[in-house]
């Protein structure tokens, strides 16, 4: 998923305002997700549209987008999904 991210920012380099920054970015992009300590399966389309009460457990995630990666990601994503 990352990489595919990567290379849809690689095919806009015409349009970075300053591409040491964005190549910095990328760098750190794939590097990062490399020191996490553990990995595990992602939801990855986590925000709370796809979070519903449940009548078999009181909370349930729906529509999964799988992936397996760094535990904090799904944590993240829902963070930067809030409404506001």
């Amino acid at each position: 998923m990352t990489e595919y991210w990567s290379n849809e920012t690689l095919a806009g380099v015409e349009q970075w305002p300053d591409a040491g920054l964005v190549r910095e970015g990328l760098r750190l992009f794939k590097e990062l997700p490399r020191t996490a300590s553990a990995e595990v399966l992602l939801a990855t389309d986590l925000h709370a549209g796809n979070v519903l009460r449940s009548q078999r457990e009181p909370w349930l995630v729906i529509d999964p987008k799988p992936f397996v990666g760094d535990p904090a990601y799904d944590a993240t994503q829902h963070l930067l999904n809030l409404p506001g």
